[in-house]
């Protein structure tokens, strides 16, 4: 099994996708009404799935980055796979606030770095990469170079493409939607219907 339709495959089984119509849609925090809802914290909660998921994200990532690079963890999601990716790889750890701490050393950015360190941004999943634009470009404003990104999922969209291009980043990613959808049909875990409108509303990002 390709590790793409692997990665499905857990993603659905531990119920970290779901499908269902627009008569009855998922409210994203952007205030979209959609078809599909992905949560990957879940995977964390079945050690299985979480297991093998990291193993094809340390698989990804072991012949593309040097021992020296810094795994940096978005929060929040971002921070447990990073820690993981980061103890299976061998590499050193950050992770990036959303917001500054207002007390203590007011940090964004926790751990050691240095200015010119290499970074690769990791995050559990990424829509248009707005969130991941922030986390990059804090990085950048403290000196780290960051010209790769890692997410387990990845819904393909077209403003995504257009904001990892204007930021000189690569983005690397395990499972797509696509992937998901492929999978979801050859097991019955969806229907024809539902398919067709999870792509229609994908196309309208």
């Amino acid at each position: 099994m390709a590790h793409q339709q692997s990665v499905a495959h857990y993603l659905l089984t531990c119920g970290a996708v779901q499908i269902t119509s627009m008569d009855t849609p998922f409210l994203w925090s952007s205030g979209r009404k959609s078809p599909i809802y992905v949560d990957c914290r879940r995977i964390l909660s079945y050690p299985g799935a979480r297991h093998a998921i990291m193993q094809e994200a340390t698989a990804c990532l072991k012949n593309k980055i040097g021992r020296d690079v810094l795994l940096a963890g978005g929060e929040s999601a971002g921070i447990p796979y990073a820690a993981i990716l980061a103890e299976s790889l061998g590499n050193p750890m950050i992770y990036i606030r959303k917001q500054s701490k207002r007390h203590g050393l007011n940090k964004r950015i926790e751990g050691h770095f240095e200015k010119g360190m290499h970074a690769i941004l990791i995050e559990d999943q990424t829509t248009d990469g707005q969130s991941k634009e922030d986390f990059i470009r804090a990085m950048r404003h403290e000196g780290i170079t960051c010209a790769y990104a890692f997410v387990l999922f990845s819904y393909e969209t077209k403003k995504l493409k257009e904001t990892m291009d204007a930021l000189g980043v690569t983005l690397y990613h395990l499972c797509s939607y696509g992937d998901v959808i492929d999978y979801a049909l050859k097991h019955n875990k969806c229907t024809e219907e539902q398919a067709k409108m999870v792509n229609a509303f994908i196309d309208t990002l």
